[in-house]
């Protein structure tokens, strides 16, 4: 089993306690793999409200590494936005951090993760 990337589709399910990515968590752990979360992916998600205990909790564990984007980082996003056409600098950062770690994304929508890069494995939530 690959690390994992979660979109902003993929916090969402596990704020609403998606059983299915409750599962999919669970697994990442037993096995030690982490899960990379973008720190726009994050921003995009948090409110802090009561609601969202379960996704803090998840947050607060060694399995998530929330990861900025750097100077290096941005250069190669905008790249990628120019090559794909593309608008989104959090999608392109998703699908950056999958290449680089060789992870797999999870994501709400795969269409707009793969139209960044062909070559990730995307799981559709």
């Amino acid at each position: 089993m690959n690390d994992a990337v979660f979109d902003a589709g993929a916090l969402i399910a596990v704020e609403k306690r998606s059983r299915k990515l409750a599962l999919l968590v669970d697994t990442l752990v037993a096995n030690q793999r982490h899960i990379y979360v973008s720190a726009g992916v994050l921003a995009q998600v948090w409110r802090g409200h009561a609601r969202q205990h379960g996704l803090g909790a998840l947050l607060r564990t060694d399995a998530v590494v929330v990861v900025q984007i750097d100077k290096p980082a941005a250069l190669q996003i905008g790249l990628m936005l120019a090559k794909t056409h593309s608008r989104d600098v959090v999608d392109a950062h998703v699908a950056l951090l999958a290449r680089q770690l060789n992870a797999d994304v999870f994501t709400s929508d795969a269409a707009d993760i793969l139209h960044l890069d062909t070559r990730l494995t995307v799981h559709t939530i």
